[in-house]
């Protein structure tokens, strides 16, 4: 009777968590750190940001791509830096084998560049989701990517939104 009863606690748990997750989808980037770098060409300096994607959608994502925009401390906007450089996109690295992130997983990315110095760096904006960047199973007609995102940053100086 009292594992019947353990068993019955942890599946109302799980369904409960299941059934909150979908009344709620979410997909949550977090930046995580930066790392200052240096053109070998023409020794101009850009900044390369590192940041994870959980997916707590409707379904396994496939594709997601947001156009980024970042200021300084003093509002000044930085330059996008590199091809797609001001782009979040988890599925874009060149030997990267994983084609989806199934629900409840999560992804670890460096690929957000801008130039200029990482410690001057105040303000990232996540700006559009267009609609065929965004591919996600079971995702209900109508819904914008860019309304499930949760933006987080564990850099200090760096506050990320959705503008």
């Amino acid at each position: 009777m009292k594992n019947f009863f353990l068993v019955f606690i942890a599946f109302f748990i799980g369904l409960t968590s299941f059934v909150y997750a979908q009344d709620k989808p979410s997909i949550t980037i977090e930046l995580l750190s930066y790392e200052q770098k240096t053109n070998s060409y023409d020794d101009t300096p850009y900044c390369a940001l590192s940041y994870s994607i959980t997916n707590n959608s409707w379904g396994t994502l496939y594709g997601i791509r947001v156009k980024t925009e970042a200021f300084d401390d003093r509002d000044t906007k930085l330059d996008d830096y590199g091809l797609g450089g001001n782009i979040l996109n988890p599925f874009s690295g060149w030997f990267d084998d994983q084609k989806f992130i199934s629900i409840g997983d999560m992804k670890q990315v460096t690929n957000l560049e801008f130039g200029g110095q990482c410690k001057y760096m105040g303000l990232i904006n996540a700006l559009e989701v267009k609609a065929e960047d965004c591919n996600i199973r079971m995702m209900p007609e109508g819904v914008n990517c860019l309304d499930i995102l949760e933006l987080k940053s564990k850099i200090d100086h760096i506050k990320f939104q959705v503008r």
